[in-house]
């Protein structure tokens, strides 16, 4: 069975909207059909956790509170994916530090993999995230 259901929402309440899908009901996704509008659509389909199809019929509000209720766990998984980014690109400069890599670039990259170690003590971790730029 699929369900949709139409929300008018800010870029941060889609980021977090599709952080709690993943959360709660892996098979969701969040479409925009029309992108001169905060319009999106979320479409579910088959049985969430407890057995019940797709989303409840949440007004703004209600999807609101549910988003409140469940920032923690939103926070986590922004933070997980935040990390994973971060690991990824530190394993793709791995090399920059090999031994046979000229000293002036080792050490323009030494700065770099710092700055991507040190994302997650940014004062707005995991929401807003100032990624380095790579030399």
């Amino acid at each position: 069975m699929i369900m949709e259901k139409l929300y008018t929402l800010n870029a941060e309440q889609v980021k977090k909207l599709v952080k709690l899908l993943e959360v709660e009901h892996p098979g969701a996704r969040v479409l925009q059909p029309d992108p001169f509008k905060n319009e999106y659509r979320v479409i579910t389909q088959g049985r969430d956790d407890m057995g019940n199809l797709g989303l409840p019929e949440l007004d703004l509000g209600e999807l609101a509170d549910l988003i409140d209720t469940k920032e923690a766990e939103i926070g986590e998984a922004i933070a997980a994916e935040a990390r994973a980014k971060r690991d990824a690109l530190l394993a793709e400069s791995d090399w920059s530090q090999l031994p046979d890599v000229k000293e002036e670039l080792r050490e323009a990259y030494v700065g770099y993999r710092q700055a991507l170690r040190d994302i997650p003590d940014q004062a707005g971790f995991p929401h807003e995230i100032e990624w380095p730029v790579k030399p």
